[in-house]
């Protein structure tokens, strides 16, 4: 299960005013949904689709152009002096809202520690929506392939004795 987003562990803005400037540069053009679609297999996985919606349910055409706004990622580094991994962190800026929202899509997956993308892989959707006060909701459905083996024995005479 995911992270609260409140905790903000997971998320890929490491503060709250950068989140916010998410959340408004989303609901400023009318987007009150976003889906994003995903699957993987063989140890590799990708974001295959991210679908804008406004308050109708109506897809909104060429949103994932809209300019995102830049935040602060976060990511995990070797260090060679100290032979230990850290964190650190970067500013990102971004030319497409597609682009926040696949960042933002493959930190919730990555916080899930659901192996969604190894041998068999899996696929799934999540939604990123918005509510009466402008606040994200997370929801995501995660499907997880298994390779099922079914033994059999059996002795075969082809010669009478």
């Amino acid at each position: 299960m995911a992270k609260d987003p409140e905790d903000n562990e997971f998320f890929p803005f490491t503060n709250v005013e950068e989140r916010d400037d998410f959340a408004k540069v989303v609901l400023s053009h009318g987007i009150r949904k976003v889906v994003i679609e995903f699957s993987g297999c063989g140890d590799s996985g990708a974001i295959d689709a991210v679908v804008f919606y406004d308050g109708d349910d109506k897809r909104i055409v060429n949103a994932g152009q809209i300019p995102g706004p830049a935040y602060t990622e976060s990511y995990q580094e070797y260090d060679s002096e100290s032979k230990k991994y850290v964190y650190r962190t970067r500013k990102v800026e971004t030319n497409a809202l597609s682009e926040v929202v696949s960042t933002v899509a493959y930190a919730l997956l990555e916080s899930t520690n659901l192996d969604w993308f190894n041998n068999e892989g899996g696929q799934g959707s999540i939604s990123l929506e918005f509510d009466d006060d402008g606040k994200l909701v997370f929801v995501g459905e995660v499907g997880i392939n298994h390779m099922e083996t079914d033994d059999h024995s059996f002795e075969w005479r082809p010669y009478k004795e």
